[in-house]
């Protein structure tokens, strides 16, 4: 169930990030994270 959780809190964390990360450079950090979900 964690890991259900875990997906869930990604998702919102992206949903919250995505109009910040359309306006700038996405570093590649973020897009490690991104390829994991």
């Amino acid at each position: 169930q964690d890991n259900d959780l875990s997906q869930v809190n990604r998702k919102n964390i992206i949903e919250a990030l995505a109009p910040i990360l359309e306006r700038k450079y996405t570093s590649p950090i973020m897009c490690d994270f991104f390829s994991q979900v």
